[in-house]
Formats: C-alpha cells, structure tokens, sequence
C-alpha cells in the first residue's frame, strides 16, 4: 500500500458501491423538494457524480451540496467534473480540513454523505487529535480509547443531522466488531431509531486488508430498527442483490454487532443457552506470552545457536500458531521437526554481563548492537537490554490469532510461547487436560466469533478480556478422551466432526442441551465462520 495513502487515510469509493447507495438513500428515505446536502471528505468526487447522475433529483426544485476536501488538487479536479457535467445544483467547493471546517460550520443537512478517511490517530496531526477530541466529548463519548479519524467524522456528521436527516458513510468494519468502537456503537444506538449496515463478502477496496460496511443512520418515523444486508460480490452491488436480516428494534445488544449476522431468534437463543455457564476466567488465569522486541534476533534457528556456541543460553519457544497444526497437546516430540527445518525455536537467556560471555556470544550481541537493538523502546527499559523478561512456561496456550478456528494447547512440553499468545494457568481443582477439551464445543466457539474481531483476510483475534469472557462449559475428563481428540486433531478431521465427539460429552451429556439446541449453535458457528472467511 501506498504510505501516504495510509497517511493521509485515502481509499476511494468504487463508483458501483457510489450509484448504489445514492440510488438506495433517495428510494428508501424521504426527502423535502428542498434538499441540503454535505460531503465531508469528497476526495475524488464519486459521490458526487453519482448525484448529479442519478436522475432521482431532477425534480427537486433546491439542491445546495457542499464538498469539503482537504486536498486542493483533488478539489480543483471535482471542480471541472462538475462544470462538464453542467449540474443545476447550487455546488460550494470547500478546501479545509473538515474538523476544521465543523468547528465554525452550523448548518444542519438533510443528507451527510461520504467516505471519510481513515487515519490511525498515531499518523494525526496533534491538531487533529484536539479536534476530534473535542468533537466525542461534546457528545459524551471519552476520547481516550478512540484509535481512529473516522470515528470524529461520523460523530459530528450525526450532530450535524436536521430531524430528519440520513448519514451515510462507508466505515471500516471495526465499528461493527473491536471494542474500542463500543462507545460509538452505543451513541448510534441512542441517537438513531434506524440503523441500516451493508456487508460484502469481498474485499472493497484491493490495496488494503480492511474489511469494509456502508453505515446508514435516520430518525425518520417511516422506518425504524436495525436493517442488516449482505452482498455476496461487487457483481450483486451493480444489480442491487442483496439478502437482509429485519430486527424490529434497535436492540441494545450484549455484543458487538456481528451478532446482527444471525437472525433475532438464532441470537436470542444463543443467549439464552448461555446465561448459567460461567466464562473461562473462572477456571484458568491467562497472561501474554514473552515479548522480545525483536523477535527475529532474540529468537533464533540451531544454525545461528551452533555458530555462535549459544547452546547453553537458549530455551525452546513457539514464535507464532502456524507453527503448530492439527493438535491440541504439544509433546515434546513435536519440537522436533520444527528444529530440525531450521525454523527459530531457540530463545535467547543471557543473565549475564555482556563480559562474562565467550568470544562467539559477544560477537552476536554486536550484531545486535549493530541492528542498534539496544535502542528499541523495551529494550532500553531492561537493566540489561539483551535480557528478555518474563520467561516462564506455562500449562497450556491460546493463541489470540486464528483462522478457520481458535487454538487451545496443552504444553506438554514445557515450551515458552511470544506474546501471539496467552498464557494459561490453571485455577485451583481445575485441570489442562479438562478445560481444553471443554474449549472444543460449539457454544464456545460460536461466542469466540462474536467476541472477536476479524480482519480483511479472515483472520480471527481475540483480545486478553474477550478470552477470559468467552464461556466454557467446564467437564472434567479422564486422559482417554483427552487422546481421543488429540488424534482427531492430528489426523484432520473435519472441525465438525471433532464437535459432533465434543458437543455430545459436553453440551448435551454435560448440560443438557438438545439436538435442537446444537443444530442452532451449528448453524450460527457456520454463519459466523463463513461470513469472516467470505465462503
């Protein structure tokens, strides 16, 4: 990707997603002959040439659309877009930043329109941060644990509303799915009584992994609750295909909005099967695994530890889950292969001074030096920069990151793991063994995919608390079962196969949960999984 696209947070809209939401907004929503129009952050002008070329407005007698873009060359392009198109719109080019421009600005709009950008508030200007500071204060939201420029941009839109007025803007799926948008997933729940989401199952935009959804927001008396919609491919936005999914009310759902790709009855019965199950928190304590700082010099393949006679200051590491496929206890023999491809599983242990060291050793610590390691932010907090902290193995490991499912491990071979994963500790009267063969069931893992957050690829992440919240219907077994299903891992079979094994000693032996109840679990899991991974 570009970095000053990632910058300046530019990723323009397809004109095909452009002329659909304009030709949506204006059958679905009710307009006045009078219309006033604002575009935050027009970049190249698609929604605006879906406006003058839609032919729905041509009987509106007052349209007054006003373009702000930061860019001067981009306006200027807009600019003579227009003028060839001859629209009899009243047009006002604005070129400011547009928190500048909402600071002064009291106009109310009967239609905010747009794409605004997305720019982590890392790469934002110490102006821009004050700015949109100040817009989530004003209307009661913390800033503090806001990561991104478009959520200010939305948040002031929606103030910027007339009674009546729709917002519409296309949104980085995060506002459906991490938690740090929960506060602006509970402001659009209060101030709207219709909200309307459009996800694809194909990647929007081709030069970034982001997953991409259209929000629409209104107050309008002829439509009310929450319309979630479903494009299977860009094909069907040209043709207007879509499925939807109808809750009556704006629910004030428990979880994040991934819930909305189930039905209401799916969701409430999910719930209810949940409510007297305590979470896994109740039964492990987990923690994250070692961070290095630099993970490709602390940890390190047999040939770097034979070349530079380590052998007696290194310790057996995991660096991330595809190193571990299809197997839920890692024996010691596991290892084995790893090392023997050459693949770092060696991590660095030097409690020593840096004199204390052999030749061979000092001289690879100059290549850190070289690499100016030392420098690294947590390497200068270290009393000894090249001593990596917190090294102890635990019981058992759960990577946060996952693809087709998440990965619960015994550690049977005492290895250590990075921070790509947490590490588990087992609470009084509570056994490994147990709590991961309780892990593999279909409720659990239905709630990991609504807790969790999914990226453009498909991957699954699990934050520190939504692990410890995810509930786990805790039995206690004896080590044949345990073999049992590590043999299923290891030999591939199917993830549904493995649940019909687990679900039945589980949910249904377990709790009491009826063939009926797996089936909705089943299908919710199928849903989930197929929806993050666009099958």
């Amino acid at each position: 990707m570009d970095d000053t696209k990632k910058n300046k947070g530019v990723y323009y809209t397809p004109t095909e997603l452009a002329n659909f939401i304009i030709n949506y907004i204006f059958k679905e929503y009710r307009f006045d002959d009078k219309i006033n129009i604002l575009e935050p952050s027009c970049g190249d002008g698609v929604f605006i040439n879906s406006l003058i070329n839609c032919g729905i407005l041509k009987n509106s007698k007052d349209i007054d659309i006003s373009l702000v873009e930061i860019n001067q060359s981009e306006l200027s392009k807009i600019q003579v877009i227009v003028n060839k198109l001859q629209s009899e719109f009243n047009m006002s080019f604005i070129n400011e930043d547009y928190l500048e421009f909402q600071t002064n600005n009291s106009n109310k709009y009967d239609l905010i329109v747009g794409n605004p950008p997305y720019i982590n508030k890392r790469l934002m200007s110490q102006n821009q941060i004050t700015l949109s500071n100040g817009i989530l204060e004003k209307a009661g939201i913390l800033p503090a644990n806001i990561k991104n420029i478009w959520t200010s941009f939305l948040v002031s839109a929606v103030t910027a509303l007339e009674e009546d007025g729709v917002v519409c803007f296309v949104l980085p799926s995060e506002l459906m799915q991490v938690k740090h948008s929960e506060p602006i997933r509970e402001y659009l729940r209060n101030v709207f009584n219709c909200i309307e989401l459009f996800t694809f199952n194909e990647l929007i935009f081709d030069d970034i992994e982001q997953d991409t959804i259209v929000f629409i927001g209104s107050n309008q008396k002829h439509k009310k609750g929450v319309y979630y919609h479903n494009f299977d491919s860009l094909n069907d936005v040209v043709t207007g295909t879509y499925s939807t999914i109808t809750y009556n009310e704006i629910d004030n759902l428990d979880y994040k909005w991934t819930a909305l790709f189930l039905n209401k009855d799916q969701y409430e019965q999910i719930v209810r099967m949940k409510s007297n199950i305590n979470s896994l928190n109740d039964y492990c304590s987990s923690s994250a695994g070692i961070v290095t700082a630099a993970n490709s010099h602390f940890i390190v393949n047999n040939q770097v530890v034979e070349k530079y006679k380590l052998e007696a200051f290194v310790r057996p590491i995991i660096k991330k889950s595809s190193f571990i496929q299809n197997l839920i206890t890692f024996e010691a023999d596991d290892m084995v292969p790893l090392m023997n491809s050459n693949i770092p599983t060696n991590l660095l242990v030097l409690d020593s001074k840096i004199d204390d060291f052999n030749d061979e050793v000092k001289s690879y610590l100059n290549i850190l030096i070289e690499d100016k390691i030392p420098d690294r932010y947590k390497c200068a907090q270290r009393d000894k920069w090249y001593l990596v902290p917190s090294i102890w193995e635990s019981e058992g490991f759960f990577f946060k990151r996952s693809y087709h499912y998440p990965k619960l491990i015994i550690n049977n071979a005492n290895i250590l793991v990075t921070d790509t994963a947490y590490r588990i500790t087992m609470k009084d009267n509570y056994n490994i063994n147990s709590l991961t063969f309780s892990f593999y069931n279909s409720l659990t893992l239905v709630f990991a995919e609504l807790y969790g957050r999914f990226y453009g690829g498909g991957v699954l992440e699990l934050t520190p608390n939504e692990f410890k919240q995810l509930p786990l219907p805790y039995i206690s077994i004896d080590n044949k079962h345990i073999e049992i299903l590590d043999r299923m891992f290891r030999e591939e079979m199917p993830i549904d196969q493995i649940l019909n094994f687990t679900n039945k000693l589980i949910l249904i032996d377990g709790l009491g949960f009826s063939g009926s109840d797996i089936n909705v679990l089943n299908d919710a899991r199928e849903r989930l999984v197929n929806r993050r991974l666009k099958l």
